[in-house]
Order: C-alpha cells, then structure tokens, then sequence
C-alpha cells in the first residue's frame, strides 16, 4: 500500500505445517468419468472394450482406468489395457499400439484418458486400415476441439464442467479465508464432474442418419476448399441429396 510517498509491504510465508494444513486439490472426478465412458460405449451393443493411458501412467491415468474396469466388471465385461511405457523411438511404439489394436476382439470400443491419447488410437488405426466405428469405437477425454474435429474420423469426447470447477475452487476460497486465519484446518479435496459426451463419428451409430451427418461433416471438413457441392457431399456419403 502506497500512502504519502511511501510504499510498505508486508510479507506472510507459511512454513511447510502450515501449507500442509491449510490447502485445497481440484480436480476431475475420475469416477464419472470412467462411467460414463463405460455407459456409452456399452450403449452402443459393443461386449469388448479396451483402455489407452498416459503413456508415463500418472496417478490420474491409472484411477481412471481402474474406475473403468471396475464399471464394466460391474455390468459383466472386461476390459483389455494398453499401458506400454512409450520407447524413445515412435514409430516402435506405434507397431505396438498396432499390434495390440489387431488382437483385440471387435467390435471393440476403446476409451482414453485423454484426446491426444485417443488420436493416436485413431492415427494406428488409420495406419492398420482398422475400420472407425465399424470395428473399433473410440472415445476420448476433455473435448479438446483442436484435436476432436480435426481426426479423421472426428473423435468422441467427455466434456469437463470446468467451469463448475472454477466456481467450486472460488467458492472454497471465500468460505476458507476466515477459518485459514484464524487457524481451523482447510485440507480438502473438491471433484468437479461432467457436461456430458459429445459424439462424432469415432463412436457413431453404425448405421442411420447420425452416421450420415458425421461423414458428411468430416467430408466438407476435408474438401471446404475444393469447390464441394450438396451432390458431391451426398456420393462421398452413399445417400441421396434429398
């Protein structure tokens, strides 16, 4: 504060007790999550499913592969996991994502902890000519635009209520402020939860006009620019125009 010319600051660092004592963790609620992942793979008539990770297996990875696996033992499935530590060299890694996709049982639906994870799925299965969705469905996490509408086919995503996460966090820290000064402990862990999932054509109903519309959108997507028309769009798909 400046009063008169003269500047005073005051400095308040917490020794480690106390940062242990008072602090709060947000984050996504890995439960609902891998449920609704399960959910809407399982609505989809699929019995075989499989998990891809974070390729270094961070604590949030392996929670919701087991949040996942648990949902499905719950429902009568099982789950296949691939969970190979990523060599220094890509393109081994890569022959053995594609190996493993090649031995799954299909149809088979495939959920990621997140999209960058579930475009490589959809770039091996691209690479093996492995049919998406008629063999394998693919489903991501964070609804990551950039990544979604820009895969060939697009990708499935679970949205994050991040912004339900915010107004916890700040709600939390308004309610807090008091107790921290005056001493009362403040640890605790806040979960925020989902919007819900948005499909595209990497989990899209096989057949009827869901699918047709996700095509279409990937084709005009690719071709913007190549003087497309509503006929040309209808061939690409295998429809008429009307």
């Amino acid at each position: 504060v400046s009063i008169a010319g003269k500047v005073t600051v005051f400095v308040n660092t917490p020794t480690p007790k106390d940062w242990r004592r008072h602090h709060a963790t947000i984050k996504t609620n890995d439960r609902a999550f891998a449920e609704a992942a399960a959910q809407h793979l399982k609505k989809k008539g699929l019995t075989n499913f499989g998990f891809i990770g974070s390729p270094l297996n961070e604590r949030w990875s392996v929670a919701r592969m087991r949040f996942f696996r648990a949902a499905l033992k719950d429902m009568g499935f099982s789950v296949s996991v691939f969970n190979e530590i990523p060599p220094s060299d890509w393109l081994a890694h890569q022959e053995a994502l594609i190996a493993w996709l090649e031995k799954l049982p299909k149809p088979c639906g495939i959920w990621a902890a997140f999209d960058q994870r579930a475009k490589h799925i959809i770039d091996a299965c691209n690479s093996a000519e492995i049919a998406i969705p008629d063999q394998i469905q693919v489903l991501g996490t964070d609804n990551e635009t950039y990544i979604c509408e820009q895969t060939l086919p697009s990708l499935s995503s679970i949205m994050p209520d991040f912004e339900s996460g915010g107004f916890a966090a700040a709600q939390y820290i308004d309610s807090h402020l008091n107790k921290k000064a005056s001493g009362e402990k403040t640890k605790k862990t806040l979960l925020f939860n989902l919007k819900g999932v948005v499909e595209r054509l990497s989990s899209a109903d096989v057949n009827g006009t869901a699918r047709h519309v996700e095509l279409a959108r990937d084709f005009i997507r690719k071709h913007a620019t190549s003087g497309i028309d509503v006929p040309s769009v209808a061939a690409a798909i295998g429809t008429s125009t009307r």
